[in-house]
Formats: structure tokens, C-alpha cells, sequence
């Protein structure tokens, strides 16, 4: 049984939310683990501990916003 390219489309539209639920529950079951797990908040890499406290680890460059098609350069 095929799927039709309106049920490719569906399925296709949940994939965003899919993964935002995977990586929130990966985050979860690290810190469940007793690990420690890294995020970007407000241009800084901070690390995040189990117990909930957080320490900075590295200021970062701020974002790029892009749009979708357009092609950008970032010398590194």
C-alpha cells in the first residue's frame, strides 16, 4: 500500500514537531541519567547540571537569521 502525496505532505508537516519532542525528551533522560547537557541561551553556551543549576561556558556569536533558500557565508 503506497501512501498519496497528500499523506507525504502530512506526515512530512509533524517532522518539526517530532523532533522537538525527541530532543526535549533526550535532554530529559540525560539529566534523569545524572549527566549534565549543553544549550544556547542568549548568545552563551551554558551548561546545564541535574540538580538544575547552570554555568556558563563560552560566550558565542550571536545567530544568523536566514531565510528559507537563501545562501549565506560565515568566515570562521
Amino acid at each position: 500500500m503506497s501512501l498519496s502525496e497528500r499523506q507525504y505532505r502530512i506526515q512530512e508537516e509533524n517532522i518539526p514537531a517530532q523532533a522537538q519532542l525527541a530532543l526535549n525528551q533526550a535532554r530529559q533522560n540525560a539529566l534523569n541519567a545524572g549527566y549534565s547537557v549543553l544549550a544556547v541561551r542568549q548568545n552563551q553556551l551554558v551548561e546545564i547540571a541535574p540538580d538544575g543549576s547552570s554555568q556558563v561556558r563560552k560566550q558565542i556569536a550571536e545567530s544568523i537569521s536566514v531565510v528559507r533558500g537563501q545562501k549565506i557565508k560565515r568566515a570562521f
